[in-house]
This record gives structure tokens, C-alpha cells and sequence, in this order.
């Protein structure tokens, strides 16, 4: 049960890496 929760954890911590990497582009995008 632990390391199921650690890997999801760990999945969710890419998730939110992605979207906020494809956030951060589409907000600087227009910048410059």
C-alpha cells in the first residue's frame, strides 16, 4: 500500500510538472 501511494504521488508530481511547463509556455508565449 505504501508504495502504491508513493507512485502516485509520484505520477501526480509529473502531472502537475507538465501542466505547469505547458501553462509557463503558453503565458510567456504572446511576451515575447
Amino acid at each position: 500500500f505504501g508504495l502504491i501511494e508513493v507512485d502516485n504521488t509520484q505520477m501526480n508530481f509529473s502531472f502537475i510538472d507538465r501542466s505547469e511547463k505547458t501553462l509557463y509556455q503558453t503565458t510567456m508565449k504572446p511576451r515575447f
